[in-house]
């Protein structure tokens, strides 16, 4: 936005228009499109399978002083059940500033997820929060373990028989 204000205090519409281009591109890759509040809690997302991606955004209570309830996050699977997390982070104590909340995860064999934030307060409810800036990083190929091997195990399970 800094550029952009600068583009026009310079009278340079072409940079400010690229300058907005920009930032609805940077929008569109980083999750960040601004949603009224409580028009959409989620947002499905292809991933690659056994993957490390970290999820990251902001968050501030709104109506501070005012009785808060928790704020649930984390990510399900988009294309089976979708009301069931595969993981959730439950946050408690978040102040009227903005604090940055992560959850790093293995996509495993997803290929697909439902990322998600929500809290029980209902419209013209006690509390609420303001969310910004989310973010879904690749970060790594998961380790995969290694799976023994059939054909080690042993042959004959009376392998008592022959001690002595």
């Amino acid at each position: 936005m800094v550029r952009q204000v600068a583009a026009l205090d310079r009278s340079d519409l072409f940079a400010f228009m690229w300058e907005i281009i920009c930032s609805g591109r940077s929008s569109y890759m980083y999750l960040q499109n601004v949603i009224p509040a409580g028009y959409k809690q989620h947002q499905d997302v292809a991933v690659a399978q056994n993957s490390i991606y970290r999820l990251t955004f902001y968050a501030k209570h709104w109506n501070f002083g005012a009785e808060a309830q928790p704020l649930y996050f984390g990510y399900r699977n988009a294309l089976q059940d979708v009301w069931t997390p595969v993981e959730q982070v439950t946050v408690t104590d978040l102040g009227n500033e903005y604090t940055q909340l992560t959850l790093e995860f293995d996509t495993k064999e997803l290929t697909n997820i439902r990322i998600f934030a929500f809290t029980t307060s209902v419209l013209g409810g006690i509390g609420g929060y303001h969310l910004d800036d989310f973010k879904l990083e690749y970060v790594r190929a998961a380790e995969i373990p290694e799976t023994e091997d059939p054909d080690a195990l042993l042959k004959n399970g009376g392998f008592l028989q022959n001690m002595v």
